[in-house]
């Protein structure tokens, strides 16, 4: 065999080979993509259905409470203030909570969207005031003693009195010391 019929049969068989890597390449992209974009939607799907079922939680407990202030307003005097006002918020409550079961998801947050866009302000507010009661929630909702504004073991100056023990105010030249002593039960 010649050098010329080496040297192209060598070509031939490096441009099959780069074909079939290409080809392969291209199919395990192709099956990679199509993998994730079936994670994707599932992903989504069970996200979706999470948000729907919570919907419809909170949507069932706002109808509760509305309940729960209706027996309350009936069990107030007649026509009195208190009895008005919890009639109105229950109102209220069962007309949301009626109105947040009977939409989907997309529905809701387009008219968030809407509402964002045509009160730019005011929706800032809301968010930033939801985030205050979601943070005095979960501050409120900590296990005694676990706050996340604690960054220190030991009390501090102004709650030592509160919470320690008296021995831990004792030293060797403190008189005020000797005084919790004898006040000690």
């Amino acid at each position: 065999m010649s050098d010329e019929n080496k040297h192209k049969n060598f070509n031939e068989a490096a441009g099959s080979l780069q074909d079939k890597a290409s080809k392969t390449f291209e199919d395990a992209r192709t099956s990679i993509q199509d993998t994730a974009e079936k994670m994707s939607d599932s992903a989504k799907q069970k996200g979706h259905e999470r948000i729907s079922s919570a919907k419809d939680d909170l949507a069932g407990e706002g109808k509760r409470l509305a309940r729960g202030l209706r027996d309350a307003a009936d069990a107030q005097r007649e026509n009195s203030v208190q009895s008005r006002v919890l009639d109105i918020v229950a109102d209220s409550l069962r007309d949301a909570s009626e109105g947040l079961q009977g939409r989907s998801i997309d529905t809701i947050y387009a008219d968030v969207e809407n509402f964002a866009r045509r009160n730019p302000a005011v929706f800032i507010a809301g968010a930033a005031l939801a985030g205050f009661a979601a943070a005095r929630f979960a501050r409120a909702s900590a296990p005694t003693g676990s706050s996340s504004s604690n960054f220190s073991s030991t009390p501090t100056a102004s709650r030592q009195g509160q919470y320690a023990s008296p021995a831990m105010h004792e030293t060797k030249d403190d008189t005020a010391g000797e005084a919790f002593k004898g006040a000690a039960p």
